[in-house]
């Protein structure tokens, strides 16, 4: 009886350790599979700036930035065991330092990567997200004791740069961190009236700010 009870444990050690194994290699090919990224976005220091035209008269005004926050979404897929493909959709607030409302930033981006393999469960990479970028006023207007301007969304376009890391864990996922800097730059209309009437000013808007993502990958 003791014998069968050891030939049992020695099956069942037997298995765990064939099935731990399986588990740590599929964690070490993992970063060569196409994944899913879901990331916290936080942007620091940085500065806005804003340029318009009044009467021919060009003019310009810069301020410092609040933390920016936000999210975003990406899919990648290695086309190399150096270079990775994908698009990244992100969503985040900021705010001048100076301003009274939050403006709402959205970014549908491609994401050109270069991956540098560590070990088979580590992964350093440089990324460079360039895309089109939607900015939603916050509050939609602004309104003084002598004019009230209505603000249009903004479109332009955004590019930055990313260092990157990505540790592969069992399970279908790992974790992912990353650090750069990113710059955003969009026009807006302002429809303005006044007590005299009414006009169109466009202003455009600049932004630069040091970012930190955080996340996990799901592969």
């Amino acid at each position: 009886m003791f014998r069968r009870i050891a030939i049992a444990c020695f099956y069942v050690a037997g298995f765990s350790c064939l099935l731990a194994h399986a588990q740590v290699a599929r964690a070490e090919d993992a970063l060569d599979e196409s994944y899913f990224g879901l990331k916290l976005v936080l942007g620091v220091g940085g500065k806005a700036s804003a340029e318009t035209t009044v009467a021919g008269v060009r003019g310009s005004a810069d301020t410092d930035l609040d933390p920016t926050f936000g999210g975003a979404i990406e899919y990648m897929a290695p086309l190399h065991h150096y270079f990775v493909l994908g698009g990244m959709a992100e969503v985040a607030s900021w705010q001048t330092d100076n301003g009274n409302d939050r403006n709402v930033l959205l970014d549908l981006d491609v994401v050109p990567q270069l991956r540098f393999p560590v070990t088979g469960m580590i992964e350093l990479s440089l990324g460079v997200p360039v895309g089109f970028s939607l900015d939603f006023w916050g509050g939609d207007s602004v309104d003084t004791n002598i004019a009230q301007a209505d603000i249009s969304t903004g479109v332009g376009f955004n590019i930055g740069g990313l260092a990157g890391l990505r540790v592969s864990l069992v399970g279908g996922f790992g974790l992912l961190a990353e650090i750069g800097y990113q710059v955003h730059s969009f026009s807006h209309s302002a429809e303005v009236s006044t007590v005299i009437g009414r006009g169109s000013q466009d202003f455009d808007v600049s932004l630069g700010q040091f970012v930190v993502n955080l996340g996990v990958f799901l592969y």
